[in-house]
């Protein structure tokens, strides 16, 4: 079993936030905050409605970069990929984020009572990944590439 990819694993799916960063059809860069879970193979989803600025960016371009990290752990993960559009899967990414129990008062109540059909699930597959841990004791930096 690889550790590091093991512990990468953990970290993704302990946290629930990431900063997407898409590029506009003019070339712009753009960044919004998103929910997101993950499968064993890395790969992220995240939900949004078809007329943001991250869902009309990914249908010209569909390269995509984000970061992870939060306020609770001294880590981050910084990735690169390609994003996929995935509609049927917005029965799945619905479930997930009711099987967080630390979503479920924060996020899923406001999020399922949205109004409107045009919600998008976007997969996002990376091909490029990279953990840092922090090591507070320490003080010491561990980096390392996963893809």
């Amino acid at each position: 079993m690889d550790t590091k990819r093991e512990e990468v694993k953990n970290f993704l799916s302990n946290n629930y936030l990431a900063s997407v960063s898409t590029v506009s059809p003019q070339r712009e860069p753009q960044v919004a905050v998103v929910l997101y879970y993950s499968d064993d193979d890395l790969n992220l989803y995240f939900v949004t409605r078809e007329h943001t600025r991250k869902a009309i960016n990914l249908k010209s371009n569909k390269k995509v970069g984000i970061a992870i990290g939060n306020d609770r752990f001294p880590g981050t993960i910084q990735l690169q990929g390609e994003a996929e559009s995935k509609p049927e899967y917005i029965g799945e990414f619905v479930k997930k984020l009711g099987e967080r129990s630390d979503l479920n008062d924060f996020y899923s109540g406001p999020f399922l009572k949205v109004r409107g059909l045009d919600f998008q699930v976007f997969k996002i597959t990376p091909n490029w990944l990279r953990y840092i841990n922090l090591d507070p004791a320490t003080g010491l930096e561990e980096s390392y590439q996963i893809i």
